[in-house]
């Protein structure tokens, strides 16, 4: 059965989402989803899983301390995208946790990627 969302979408003759779009649909957490300045676009909060895929694919994820907001203006997202030979997404994480996860900040990451 379709959702109202896809009935709408359906109504007005749009397109079926493709893939990319699909998975982060099913992958939004809790509804986090904050306009960038800095991209100036839609950023959405994922899961750890999609964002290694999306990073092993070369897209761009923006990754947070668990306590901070993304649109906070003392501490900003880190951006991070692979290039050919750069580190993995485990080292990345325990790198990024390391230097900017404490109690204060929070002791998990949060990873956002742009809708």
């Amino acid at each position: 059965m379709l959702s109202t969302s896809n009935r709408s979408r359906f109504a007005f003759g749009l397109d079926r989402p493709d893939a990319h779009e699909q998975l982060l649909i099913q992958t939004i957490m809790r509804n986090e989803k904050f306009y960038s300045t800095t991209t100036a676009s839609e950023v959405c909060r994922v899961q750890k899983r999609t964002a290694q895929k999306l990073y092993d694919e070369g897209r761009e994820i923006y990754l947070l301390p668990s306590n901070i907001r993304f649109d906070n203006m003392w501490i900003l997202p880190f951006p991070a995208k692979k290039k050919n030979n750069s580190e993995s997404f485990d080292k990345l994480c325990s790198h990024y946790k390391f230097y900017n996860c404490d109690n204060f900040c929070g002791k998990f990451i949060k990873f956002y990627v742009e809708c």
